[in-house]
């Protein structure tokens, strides 16, 4: 009878550097070094824009009255009412003035919703990648822009199955969005040369905050811990 093979631990040792030489070798990789990865890499969030249009009136089957919080609030700003001081409620000014906005982009149409949404996505993805791609590798900060472009346009509650479609609480999912902006400025330090346009952005990021605030308040909280 053939004895056992026996691992040799000098062999698990040069497998185990060896993965983490390459996972090391691919976190340091610059796959958006040419225009043409730039631009396909920015071709990915257009196409999963138009998605969200075009699939932007699916029917909700998980919170269908949470989405009148949201029209009637927008509906109110266009006639001319103020959030907070003509009408009350726990979201702030910005979801309805966006909101507000996409109904006079689709003039009132019922994926308004989806603008609101999309413009939403549209502006941590910017403000994402301009803060990661500065003072982060180019994988990790592509990676971390995706993932708060996904978790705002989803269109499913943050935390809950994947198939409950609804455009309820959106903004968690858009204050989550925000403050993975927040979160990579406040934890990545800029290079030496950019150390007033990192005063600029700890300034934004204040003003990101504020706008967390004003989506519902509880996003105060998670500002001020981030």
């Amino acid at each position: 009878m053939n004895a056992p093979h026996v691992l040799q631990p000098e062999a698990v040792r040069f497998d185990a550097d060896t993965l983490v030489d390459r996972i090391a070798r691919v976190w340091a990789a610059k796959p958006l070094s040419s225009p043409l990865s730039a631009f396909l890499f920015a071709a990915l969030f257009v196409a999963m824009v138009l998605l969200r249009w075009v699939f932007s009136g699916f029917p909700q089957n998980a919170y269908q009255h949470d989405i009148f919080i949201f029209t009637d609030g927008a509906w109110r700003v266009l006639h001319g009412q103020r959030p907070q001081i003509d009408f009350n409620s726990n979201l702030g000014p910005l979801m309805y003035l966006v909101t507000a906005a996409g109904f006079l982009l689709t003039h009132n149409a019922a994926h308004a919703m989806a603008v609101t949404q999309i413009s939403f996505s549209g502006m941590i993805a910017a403000l994402t990648a301009y803060v990661a791609f500065r003072r982060m590798r180019q994988v990790p900060a592509m990676l971390v822009t995706v993932t708060a472009f996904l978790i705002a346009i989803c269109p499913c509650n943050t935390g809950e199955e994947p198939f409950a479609l609804t455009y309820a609480m959106l903004y968690n999912r858009v204050g989550f969005g925000f403050l993975a902006y927040i979160l990579v400025e406040a934890t990545q330090p800029p290079p030496d040369s950019e150390l007033l346009a990192a005063l600029t952005m700890a300034s934004s990021s204040r003003v990101v905050m504020s706008a967390t605030t004003t989506l519902m308040r509880s996003s105060m909280a998670r500002g001020l811990m981030a």
